[in-house]
């Protein structure tokens, strides 16, 4: 496994999300309780940014179908 640096930890809020690009894939980091984790930033059903909808916790809601 490869790990690579992209954004500071302060860069990312407790309970913020931010939208990145890793070699050429676009991710979506969240920081839940200074635990930052990192998803695929497409919704698998639309095809859309889930960075543009709302983090509650550890859910992440897509902004157009809102599941």
């Amino acid at each position: 496994m490869t790990f690579k640096e992209t954004v500071k930890l302060h860069d990312i809020p407790v309970g913020a999300k931010k939208h990145v690009e890793v070699d050429g894939l676009e991710t979506l980091l969240v920081n839940v309780d200074l635990d930052v984790f990192a998803i695929d930033d497409r919704c698998g059903h639309m095809n859309t940014l889930l960075s543009m909808g709302t983090l509650n916790g550890t859910v992440i809601e897509c902004p157009l179908h809102h599941a």
